[in-house]
């Protein structure tokens, strides 16, 4: 797709008001019209990550981007739960002109032959290697316990700071990247809410529920998260003092 293919699509995404048996009014956020051409060819050959839900793709025309799509075609509605929550946040926070120095740009959506699918910028180090998830850093020695530790701390600093809705914290949701001398960790899931769903407007309506949000985040998965990168760490210092006495 042309660059003003992408910008066509770039405009405030529509969200129509309906009823609901449980709440009463909320937001419905429909995966947005979108041109049928062209069909892109997704493959074994073009897929490059895959989550309990969707699948991802390297464009096939674009190195720098790549296509998320609907793991299981048949549920294709609730796995796109989190691509329709991602077009529609990154979309609110380039509005309120957030800085996206921790986050993907997002491209519009596209038609492949896996159906709706939405594109986002591949994260890349400045020489154009693709960054690795901050668990595959840790295993391949690229970064220690105590720097993944500080780079969370200023990844959570910029999400307060910007109030930026954090709802999955996990190191297959992070990437490392190398940019202008400097490592910093990127989200490339993971952000805004897990469904869109009443809860995600009050997100973008209010800041201080995006932070709170954040926080109560950061309290329940930290834990997790922080085990998690002592353990991988542990585990590829291991490895490099066998090495190294072997």
């Amino acid at each position: 797709m042309s660059d003003s293919g992408y910008e066509q699509q770039r405009h405030k995404p529509p969200r129509r008001l309906v009823m609901t048996r449980k709440f009463g009014i909320a937001l419905k956020y429909p995966i947005p019209e979108h041109s049928r051409s062209p069909r892109y060819e997704l493959s074994d050959d073009t897929l490059i990550g895959q989550g309990n839900k969707r699948d991802c793709h390297a464009h096939p025309e674009d190195p720098s981007l790549c296509i998320k799509v609907a793991r299981h075609p048949h549920n294709w509605h609730e796995c796109h739960q989190q691509s329709v929550v991602e077009w529609y946040y990154l979309s609110h926070l380039r509005r309120r002109r957030v800085p996206f120095d921790h986050l993907v740009h997002c491209h519009g959506w596209v038609q492949t032959s896996h159906g709706s699918g939405l594109v986002l910028e591949r994260v890349r180090n400045d020489e154009g290697s693709a960054a690795p998830t901050l668990n595959d850093a840790l295993t391949q020695g690229q970064i220690g316990e105590r720097e993944a530790f500080s780079l969370l701390s200023t990844l959570k600093s910029w999400a307060l700071r910007h109030a930026v809705a954090i709802a999955d914290l996990n190191t297959a949701n992070l990437m490392l990247r190398h940019r202008a001398g400097q490592r910093e960790l990127v989200l490339v899931d993971g952000i805004g809410s897990r469904r869109a769903e009443w809860k995600f407007t009050l997100y973008q309506i209010f800041p201080a529920l995006s932070r709170r949000k954040t926080r109560r985040e950061w309290k329940h998965q930290g834990e997790g998260l922080a085990r998690a990168i002592r353990e991988v760490s542990a585990d590829t210092q291991g490895r490099e003092r066998a090495r190294a006495t072997g």
